[in-house]
């Protein structure tokens, strides 16, 4: 029997000890005619003809006894082995089962700043954090590599199949540096093993090691590593969000206020705030960066940093910094705030947001510049876009007009305008002495007769709604009318607030809007603004409303009971019913809302009308052919006047024909005679000379 043959050694074993001890040839070392030890007279027999030597066989005795406890020990050595995982054996007995990094209890924790807390983020098995993953060992639901953005805490369930004893310590270290120590009595719970971000601040591969030990009840150590992966984090990006805010305390700002402004009075309110979203290229919000700050670059104001979520209200003191910053370490979750302060003086302030990056050497980018405004003390008031100027008289009782379209007893729904329909009865703009709106008043309001009006209310435009009014300095403005009011009734309605320039507090500054009443639609007329079009020429409609009285009719009445027809297509669109109200008694289409049809003959737009009855309304026009039309007929004239033309000259031509006709033939007759002639005169000579 060849020496290949006659051996065969445990590859496993091999591994874990590097040489063929007396333990391995135990278990391992056996003849090819007997795969068993149980017959030892037949062995010594095989060694006494020399197919080993007899020392082996000696050996083999003196371990008899512990054969099968020795077994057990191996095997379990060699099934850690095969897994990819190492144990180191002892004299005691080993554990009877795998220590193993568990898959179904891992944790990652988000990216946080060196030494800061980290916050979980959810099991392994779910991998959904951004850059984390991980890939199975060979033993069930165990680890053999994990990969994590760097700056990330790390948890991993370490298990054994078994209970392990309380006495039991289990001791980790991550490339080499000792993560935590601790009895096993809690290596049950999961996120034994947490990897804190500082250890893991740089990119490479980290050598994850854990080892069980028990130094009360004898039992040999047992150990387990892993991989643990650590990718660079993504670079920050100039993707990062930056909005700007008015007011004391709010946000965070996910769009830009309309008009940010604040007052440039000094007070430990906030006049506005900046609202700062730190970025990567994978547009995944980051820390991944050193600090953050903002700068006033010109104007007044200062700013006072604000690490919290959102906005921190009354923020401002009587002094502050024109520059501000904030580390990543100071940032809570990315997303950090800078209160910005009055410092007395109004005016326009212009603020630069820079970011500076983790990389060496550090490189500052500015991602963001933003202005605010700081508004002096209100020097006038005035009334703009007054669509709401006769309100309803009515014997119901008192009635409030707050937007086009829409009488009822409270205009509060209307002042913030969230809908296309919520149009005020007027606004007031209120600005300062460079002509900055002015925000945060509160405007009162006094009627020259309380029969026709009573008091108006106004509420400043925040500049968050769809359709708002242009934000701060702007107020949205609602009046009521009284119980019997009566048709035709005039009176000044003026919205006020007390003169800061004045100190005694007795003046004030206005604004005054001409009210009057109407009634209800009684009569309708409806025309367009010309009586023949050009096909396609532009066409505006108007319809007139009035009372029972002839007075106009109450503003914000529908004018139409339906929406308006055409008897030819006309271009563009007819006014409908949910969007026509009176204004001022009358109601118009836009210079270039709508179009005559392309062909051409009679017009007429319809409508029914918005009075109680319903009455039918028609203007009409002509539409004259259009312009291809035109020039087809001007082209046939000018046909014809050159065939009238070339007629012309052809009759001249045959005039001249026969004019040369005769010429030539009296010509020839003329000249025939004188050849008769000259014939004569021949003969008379030729008889003379005879004669001689």
């Amino acid at each position: 029997m060849s020496p290949k043959e006659n051996k065969k050694v445990s590859a496993a074993v091999r591994i874990l000890h590097q040489k063929r001890d007396a333990s391995a040839r135990a278990v391992h070392l056996m003849v090819k005619n007997d795969s068993l030890i149980t017959y030892e007279s037949g062995i010594l027999g095989q060694a006494a003809i020399k197919k080993f030597f007899i020392a082996t066989f000696l050996e083999r005795k003196i371990m008899s006894t512990k054969t099968s406890f020795k077994r057990i020990a191996l095997v379990a050595a060699s099934a850690l082995a095969i897994a990819g995982f190492s144990a180191v054996p002892s004299a005691n007995a080993t554990l009877t089962a795998p220590l193993i990094i568990d898959s179904t209890t891992s944790t990652v924790l988000t990216p946080t700043a060196p030494g800061g807390l980290a916050i979980a983020f959810g099991t392994a098995t779910s991998a959904t954090q951004p850059g984390f993953s991980f890939t199975a060992g060979v033993i069930t639901n165990s680890v053999a590599t994990v990969t994590v953005p760097a700056g990330s805490a790390v948890s991993i369930g370490l298990n054994s199949a078994v209970a392990f004893l309380a006495t039991d310590d289990i001791v980790c270290s991550a490339d080499g540096v000792a993560v935590v120590q601790i009895n096993a009595a809690a290596a049950r719970a999961s996120g034994l093993l947490v990897i804190p971000a500082g250890v893991l601040a740089t990119a490479g591969t980290k050598a994850i090691s854990c080892t069980a030990s028990d130094a009360v009840t004898p039992r040999p150590s047992l150990t387990v590593t892993m991989s643990l992966v650590v990718t660079a984090l993504a670079a920050p990006s100039v993707t990062s969000t930056v909005f700007l805010g008015s007011g004391n305390g709010a946000g965070p700002a996910t769009t830009d206020t309309l008009t940010p402004n604040g007052s440039r009075t000094v007070a430990a309110a906030n006049s506005g705030f900046l609202s700062v979203t730190i970025r990567d290229t994978d547009n995944a919000i980051t820390s991944n960066f050193t600090k953050v700050s903002a700068t006033i670059t010109d104007g007044p104001g200062y700013l006072v940093p604000d690490r919290a979520a959102t906005s921190t209200a009354s923020g401002c003191g009587t002094s502050g910094v024109r520059t501000a910053s904030s580390t990543a370490a100071q940032v809570a979750g990315a997303v950090t705030h800078f209160t910005i302060c009055a410092d007395g003086t109004s005016g326009k302030s212009t603020i630069k947001i820079e970011l500076q990056d983790s990389a060496t050497p550090k490189i500052t980018t500015t991602i963001a510049t933003k202005t605010f405004e700081f508004f002096g003390s209100v020097s006038k008031l005035e009334i703009i876009n007054p669509v709401g100027k006769i309100g309803l008289a009515s014997g119901s009782g008192a009635q409030v007009l707050a937007t086009a379209g829409v009488y009822t007893t409270s205009g509060n729904a209307y002042t913030n305008r969230a809908a296309s329909t919520d149009v005020p009865a007027f606004i007031v703009k209120a600005t300062d002495s460079s002509g900055r709106g002015v925000g945060n008043l509160t405007l009162g309001s006094t009627s020259s007769d309380s029969t026709v009006a009573a008091t108006a209310t106004c509420a400043g435009d925040d500049g968050t709604a769809t359709f708002n009014s242009g934000g701060s300095g702007f107020y949205n403005c609602f009046w009521t009318t009284p119980a019997n009011g009566k048709s035709g009734a005039k009176a000044d309605l003026t919205v006020r607030i007390a003169n800061p320039a004045d100190t005694t507090g007795l003046t004030f500054l206005t604004a005054v809007l001409p009210v009057t009443l109407g009634g209800v639609i009684a009569k309708q007329t409806m025309a367009l603004d010309s009586a023949s079009y050009s096909a396609g020429a532009a066409a505006k409609l108007t319809v007139t409303s009035v009372d029972a009285s002839g007075n106009p009719a109450a503003d914000g009445q529908a004018v139409f009971g339906a929406d308006a027809t055409s008897n030819k297509q006309q271009g563009g669109a007819l006014p409908t019913a949910a969007a026509s109200f009176t204004v001022g008694g009358t109601f118009s289409t836009s210079a270039n809302g709508f179009f005559a049809p392309a062909v051409s003959g009679d017009w007429s737009v319809l409508a029914t009308g918005g009075d109680a009855a319903g009455a039918s309304l028609s203007a009409t026009a002509t539409v004259e052919g259009d312009q291809s039309s035109s020039l087809a007929l001007d082209a046939a004239n000018a046909a014809t006047d050159a065939a009238n033309n070339a007629y012309d000259e052809a009759q001249n031509a045959t005039q001249a024909a026969s004019d040369a006709l005769a010429a030539v033939s009296e010509l020839a007759a003329q000249v025939t005679s004188l050849i008769a002639m000259v014939k004569k005169l021949t003969a008379a000579v030729a008889k003379m000379a005879k004669k001689k």
